[in-house]
């Protein structure tokens, strides 16, 4: 397509306000304009400064939005783990030490939140480690050759020497002492043997009170491949109170004298263990929510609600 003037494009039509101009016509307009300007300074505007004649509506006031904070409950879940409780006092070497126990057990996988309840699967693994640290007012010895520190716990009122410090786990009903038994597989992908989770052996992750120290001892417990063996009652029943489990994480200590002291536990939130698929807790749900449409009156026209098969007299008897 040939341009027309100076537009490239013959469809597209000039303003009558402009008009191509030639390059010494363009250069006595630039001329022009700065003659002009510099005879009225006034008739430019400061920068920043509104056109003369234009008048700038008011702003409505800005409005502050309320905002309600959520309650703690809605915040974030409830720990997993809750503090852990001491049973006894351990010392050091000198009586005056007292070291205060901090454990610190945490769920690496297999649980998450339904209906603000923690959950798990019982085929699924799950997965629990742990670390404790003993705080106390004196530093450690270090150095080469320097002779370890003791540590000593007080049982019933009888002092015993640490040998080691061991940190186990276990299960039981939730506000009970009614144990659940807990299974641990073999790495093996295959169905391997099922064993009960025993204690294994730790050592303080803060190098206080070394003397309890195992050298083959590491500073965190980890117990893998973990299952519940049995699932909790009334999972998803209305009618019936829901049965909860709990797990504990505790901390022993074995005496040279041949006894094991329990130090301090740890007890997690109440847990729910489904023993079934997830897809049929998804029906249970569904189903749930379709009995509260019911109840509610929100049942669209058209549709009707789905009554149980009658039974015939010969199923019936």
């Amino acid at each position: 397509m040939q341009a027309s003037g100076c537009y490239p494009d013959a469809s597209l039509k000039p303003s009558p306000f402009l008009r191509p101009c030639s390059g010494n016509k363009l250069r006595d307009a630039k001329v022009d304009l700065v003659d002009w300007c510099k005879a009225q300074p006034d008739a430019i505007p400061a920068v920043g400064a509104p056109a003369p004649g234009l008048q700038l509506p008011a702003l409505p006031p800005a409005r502050r939005r309320r905002c309600t904070l959520p309650s703690e409950s809605q915040r974030q879940p409830s720990p997993f783990f809750a503090r852990a409780t001491q049973h006894c006092d351990v010392f050091g070497d000198d009586p005056a030490t007292k070291y205060v126990v901090c454990m610190f057990p945490r769920v690496d996988r297999g649980f998450f939140l339904s209906d603000r309840d923690w959950t798990c699967y019982r085929r699924n693994y799950f997965q629990v480690s742990c670390t404790f640290s003993l705080l106390g007012s004196s530093a450690p010895q270090t150095g080469g050759g320097a002779k370890p520190r003791t540590c000593v716990v007080v049982d019933n009122g009888i002092p015993r020497t640490v040998s080691h410090f061991l940190i186990g786990i276990s299960a039981q009903v939730s506000s009970s002492d009614r144990g659940v038994e807990l299974v641990q597989h073999t790495p093996k992908r295959d169905k391997g043997p099922q064993i009960t989770p025993q204690p294994q052996p730790v050592r303080p992750s803060d190098s206080l009170g070394s003397g309890a120290h195992d050298i083959n001892a590491s500073a965190a417990v980890c117990f893998e491949r973990l299952q519940f063996k049995t699932a909790t009652a009334n999972n998803g029943k209305r009618r019936a109170a829901q049965q909860y489990y709990a797990l504990e994480v505790e901390l022993l200590a074995a005496c040279d004298d041949g006894h094991c002291v329990a130090v301090a536990t740890s007890t997690s939130s109440p847990i729910v263990v489904r023993g079934r698929s997830p897809g049929h807790y998804a029906d249970t749900t569904r189903r749930r929510n379709a009995s509260s449409s019911l109840s509610s009156g929100t049942l669209t026209a058209g549709t009707a609600p789905s009554l149980p098969p009658t039974l015939d007299p010969v199923q019936a008897s």
